[in-house]
């Protein structure tokens, strides 16, 4: 008399299905029973897809440009309506930056999209900007404006 468990006909399955799919390797379907026994430590299902982020930043002032990762955004109350931008570029482009020049237009990206595009036509704005060059990242700058502070450039 032949006693096959429930263990066992489970066991004889899993083995069918891993011949199965070493039969056709480019085109495997698994069961969820078979990933989870060949998956390490089961992680898939607590594991999402994480989205990689890339913001960049262009600013355009009268006399140069400054572009970089964005790598802090804040939107302050002191003064009303002050925004502030930090970026990562590189030395060179830091040193632009030590020439007081009015920020005419400044656009943030991701990847191709275009999140957002401020053209301050006929007109600019003042910047407060602060710096710090770090050897092994660039420089780190910070820009620190308010887009209703418009200069009129007929002035």
């Amino acid at each position: 008399m032949l006693i096959i468990t429930a263990m066992e006909i489970w066991a004889m399955g899993i083995e069918k299905e891993w011949e199965r799919l070493m039969d056709n390797p480019d085109n495997v379907i698994m069961s969820d029973d078979l990933i989870a026994r060949v998956h390490p430590y089961n992680l898939e299902s607590e594991l999402g897809a994480e989205v990689q982020l890339n913001p960049q930043c262009k600013f355009i002032f009268e006399d140069y440009e400054v572009s970089g990762r964005l790598y802090a955004y804040t939107n302050s109350e002191d003064p009303p309506g002050s925004l502030s931008y930090t970026i990562i570029s590189t030395s060179l482009s830091g040193c632009h930056i030590l020439s007081n020049s009015p920020l005419k237009s400044f656009t943030v990206t991701v990847g191709k999209d275009v999140i957002i595009d401020n053209n301050f036509t006929d007109a600019s704005i003042p910047v407060k900007i602060n710096a710090h060059w770090e050897p092994d990242q660039g420089t780190i700058i910070t820009l620190i404006f308010n887009p209703n502070d418009v200069l009129d450039s007929s002035q």
